[in-house]
C-alpha cells in the first residue's frame, strides 16, 4: 500500500509542478504580453483593432515559447517572450503608419504593420544565427555597461508610457503628450490606480523571494476591482466600460479584423518590406561597426 502512495504522489508531483510553473508564467506573462502590444501598437492609428493585435501579440508569443520550451538544448528553457525588442517593433508599426496616412483602412495598416514586423524578425533571426555561426558572439563583452544600462531604463520608461495610456485611453508617447494625463482632469482619477498598482506590485516583487506572492498579488489586483465595481450601489460593468475603466465593447477583435484589402497589396507589401529591412540592418549596421572598433 506504501508503494502505491509514494508511486501516486510522485506521479502527482511530477504534474503537479511543471502545471504550477505554468500557471505563475501565465499570470505573468499575459498582462504583460498585453503592455507590450500597447508599446508596440502605440500610434492612433491602430486603435480601432487593438483587441485584434493584442491577441495577435499573445498568439504569436505561445509559439515563440513552445518552440523554445520543446527544441531548446537548455532543460529550464521557457523561452519567455522579453521586452528588449519593443523600441525596434513600435518604430517599425509606426513608420507604417506613417507612410499609409490617414486615408488608408485600419485593417489595411494594422494587416501591414503585421507582415512588416513578421518580416523584421525573420530576418533578425538569420542575422543571430549567422552571428553565432560565425562565432562573433564575444563581441557583446564589448558593449558598454552604461549603454546597456540606459537602453532597458528607456525601455522601462516605454512600457511607463504605454501602461499610462491604457490607463487614460488616450496615446502617451513622449513630454508632449504628458498634459493627456490631466487634460480633461477626470484622467487623472484614471491613471492613479494604475501607478498606485504598480509601486504596489515593484514593492511586492522585491520581497517575494519564493516566486508566488507576486502572481497571487497580480490575480488579486483585478480581483479587487471587480469587487469594488460589485459593491457600489448602482454601478455596474456597462457603467464601468462607459467611464473608461475597461476596454469598450467592440466586435472588431476578431483576427478578421486584420485583413487585407486586394486594392492596396502592392503598396503594403512594399512598406512592410522596408520596414523589415531597416530593422535587420540596423543589428547588422551595429554589429559591423563594433567589429571595426575592436579591431
Amino acid at each position: 500500500m506504501a508503494t502505491v502512495r509514494q508511486r501516486v504522489a510522485a506521479l502527482a508531483s511530477t504534474f503537479a509542478q511543471p502545471l504550477l510553473y505554468g500557471v505563475v508564467n501565465a499570470v505573468l506573462g499575459i498582462p504583460s504580453l498585453y503592455g507590450y502590444a500597447a508599446v508596440i501598437f502605440s500610434n492612433a492609428a491602430f486603435a480601432p483593432v487593438a483587441g485584434a493585435l493584442s491577441k495577435a501579440v499573445v498568439l504569436s508569443s505561445a509559439v515563440h515559447q513552445a518552440v523554445f520550451t520543446c527544441r531548446s538544448t537548455l532543460p529550464f528553457a521557457i523561452g519567455q517572450v522579453q521586452d528588449a525588442g519593443l523600441i525596434f517593433l513600435s518604430k517599425m508599426a509606426t513608420i507604417v503608419a506613417t507612410r499609409l496616412g490617414d486615408d488608408a483602412a485600419t485593417a489595411d495598416v494594422a494587416a501591414t504593420a503585421l507582415a512588416g514586423l513578421c518580416g523584421g524578425t525573420c530576418l533578425l533571426g538569420f542575422v543571430l544565427v549567422g552571428v553565432g555561426r560565425a562565432r562573433l558572439t564575444w563581441l557583446v563583452s564589448y558593449l558598454p555597461l552604461p549603454v546597456l544600462g540606459g537602453y532597458l531604463a528607456f525601455i522601462g520608461f516605454f512600457c511607463i508610457e504605454a501602461g499610462l495610456s491604457l490607463c487614460v485611453g488616450d496615446v502617451i508617447d513622449g513630454p508632449a503628450t504628458f498634459p493627456a494625463l490631466w487634460s480633461p482632469p477626470w484622467r487623472l482619477v484614471l491613471a492613479l490606480p494604475g501607478l498606485l498598482g504598480g509601486v504596489f506590485l515593484s514593492w511586492v516583487a522585491a520581497r517575494d523571494p519564493d516566486g508566488t506572492r507576486l502572481p497571487i498579488a497580480m490575480v488579486g489586483l483585478p480581483l479587487l476591482f471587480y469587487v469594488i465595481v460589485w459593491a457600489v450601489p448602482g454601478y455596474d460593468l456597462e457603467r464601468a466600460r462607459d467611464d473608461g475603466w475597461l476596454f469598450p465593447a467592440s466586435d472588431d477583435a476578431a483576427a478578421t479584423a486584420l485583413e487585407y484589402s486586394e486594392a492596396q497589396h502592392d503598396e503594403m507589401a512594399s512598406i512592410a518590406l522596408d520596414a523589415a529591412e531597416k530593422r535587420a540592418d540596423a543589428l547588422t549596421g551595429s554589429l559591423l561597426k563594433l567589429a571595426l572598433a575592436t579591431r
